[in-house]
Formats: structure tokens, sequence, C-alpha cells
């Protein structure tokens, strides 16, 4: 099946779309090594259950704050708030890749 130029130059756009937006996803996920960011869930898990019930278990979270020394709180808020800039930054180059 022989493809017209209109359709050549549609699948070219998109693959520079996916390219764009890797690159701007790996921006924002290159900053942690991938074993960090496999824990991201399960720390998010445990900062979520810790703000709906401060007795929740949340043994990672324990364990990290066990060899960093700050207050549990302050790690909660950091998490989420790195998520949501995660799930802003992702979504964006999402957008953009779409919008295509």
């Amino acid at each position: 099946m022989k493809r017209t130029q209109e359709e050549l130059e549609a699948i070219v756009k998109a693959r520079e779309a996916q390219k764009a937006f890797q690159v701007e996803a790996r921006k924002v996920v290159n900053k942690y090594i991938p074993e960090e960011r496999e824990t991201w869930p399960m720390q998010l898990e445990e900062a979520k259950a810790y703000v709906a019930d401060n007795t929740s278990p949340t043994p990672m979270l324990d364990a990290m704050l066990s060899e960093s020394g700050e207050e549990k709180e302050v790690l909660v808020n950091r998490i989420i708030t790195k998520n949501i800039e995660f799930r802003e930054a992702v979504g964006k180059a999402l957008g953009k890749k779409r919008s295509v």
C-alpha cells in the first residue's frame, strides 16, 4: 500500500512528537536512578496513608527517617509535593505530544 505525502508527513510529525515527549520526560526522570524511581509508588502510598491516619504503618518512610533524621511530616509533605510536580511535568509533556 502506497502512502500519500500527507500520510507520510503525519507519520514524521507523530515520530517527532514522540521523540520530543521522550526528551521532556527524561529531563524529569533522569534526575533519579531507576531503583529510586521504583520506590515512588510505595513512598506515595505510605505518605497518603499517613496523611489520612498518622497511626498508619509506614515501614519505608520510617526506614528512610531512621537514616535521614528528618521529621516525618516534612518527608511526607516532600513526597506528596514531588509527586505533584512530577505529574505536572509529565502531563505537560504528554499534552504537547497529543497536540500534534
